[in-house]
């Protein structure tokens, strides 16, 4: 039968082009691609996950509705819950141990489950590794028998959050300076747009900057991290969102006016802005608890302050934080007078950080410019001059 094996040789051939045709269109398996649902559908429950170890088990949404998705069932098995760390808005971070190393989980509240899609879909599609980004190991879900438990599972680092360190510990010019070019890096990569062949990333803005999602490592340099709020620039999310998120105290003029004032907002305001402002209020907080910020001697340092201390209540409201910063046009308080010894260094950074916190947000510094003007700060033998 040779006209028989002629034609079964042809269909074999055809199927095998369709499958390659299939798979350069749709390009590799990504893990993301395996959510279900619509956007905005509630009564879809999906679960997006990294796989682990090459293994995974097919679950369903807990409607019921959707497509099956892969579901790691392995890491936070193998978790050993130590202490709690802190507790935020999404969900409190624990310290956990994993085979040889400390761990830091973030366990989301579910109400907040978006936010944790959010995050991990960032770490999952974005190019977010950097120094100076809380490193990303693992997600999962975890049935505790009472509700199920979003797990987001990240680097540990025992210092703490920036607000823990500063709270505790003075610091010299050196780490000021290394501290807030570290800081600038990490805001850097963020908002930065990449379009390469194989790297691609979106701008990214953080819009919850404040001293509690900066961690300090152990060779005392920051990295930013909570990306739970995080969004790119202009989408109707962020519009929609707007006057909710972000932390009051540090929330920029032009968002205190929108949730005042009622004001209609610009939707071509590019949100990276509100971060800088952000950003010029943490970098304060480090000068603030800064040797020679104050003069030469150590203990002329106050006890640490947040932005504004003083000025508001300690839960200040968006309309208290309008009074103060957009009507008065007040900003925390800057000694006239700086050390001798300092003046070259630090007093440049004060220039940085007073062209961060205007009110207009156009005329704030961008990231990239604020990391070239610290870069000749650092010294010749810092490690990280090799971060440029």
């Amino acid at each position: 039968y040779p006209d028989r094996a002629r034609m079964l040789a042809i269909s074999v051939f055809g199927t095998c082009c369709n499958i390659i045709t299939f798979q350069s269109t749709n390009g590799p398996y990504n893990p993301v691609d395996m959510i279900s649902g619509e956007p905005g559908d509630s009564n879809d429950r999906t679960d997006i996950t990294i796989l682990h170890n090459g293994s995974c088990e097919e679950d369903t949404s807990g409607s019921g509705q959707g497509a099956p998705v892969c579901v790691q069932r392995t890491i936070a098995r193998e978790i050993k819950q130590l202490e709690k760390l802190a507790k935020g808005r999404y969900g409190t971070v624990y310290k956990g141990e994993y085979k040889t190393q400390f761990v830091a989980v973030k366990k989301f509240h579910t109400k907040e489950e978006d936010s944790w899609k959010r995050e991990v879909e960032l770490y999952n599609t974005q190019s977010l590794a950097h120094t100076n980004i809380l490193r990303f190991i693992a997600a999962d879900n975890r049935d505790n028998g009472i509700a199920t438990e979003l797990w987001l599972v990240t680097d540990y680092h025992e210092y703490g959050s920036l607000f823990d360190f500063l709270t505790t510990h003075t610091l010299t010019e050196e780490m000021c300076i290394n501290m807030a070019f570290s800081i600038v890096s990490g805001l850097h990569h963020l908002h930065q747009e990449i379009d390469g062949l194989v790297t691609k990333k979106r701008t990214i803005a953080h819009r919850d900057i404040k001293s509690k999602n900066i961690l300090v490592t152990k060779d005392f340099q920051c990295c930013i991290a909570d990306l739970g709020s995080v969004e790119s620039e202009l989408t109707p999310s962020a519009v929609a969102q707007m006057s909710t998120v972000g932390t009051v105290r540090y929330v920029a003029p032009e968002f205190l006016k929108l949730e005042v004032q009622n004001e209609l907002f610009n939707p071509f305001m590019d949100l990276t802005k509100a971060d800088i402002y952000s950003t010029a209020l943490v970098l304060w907080e480090l000068l603030n608890r800064t040797v020679g910020f104050f003069g030469a001697d150590q203990d002329s340092l106050p006890e640490y302050q947040q932005p504004y201390d003083g000025m508001v209540q300690s839960e200040p409201t968006l309309p208290d934080m309008k009074v103060i910063v957009v009507d008065q046009r007040q900003r925390p308080p800057i000694p006239v007078i700086l050390s001798p010894s300092s003046v070259n260094r630090l007093d440049v950074l004060v220039g940085i950080v007073t062209e961060c916190w205007t009110e207009k947000p156009a005329t704030r510094l961008k990231a990239l410019r604020i990391k070239k003007d610290i870069l000749p700060l650092l010294t010749v033998n810092d490690p990280l001059q090799s971060n440029r």
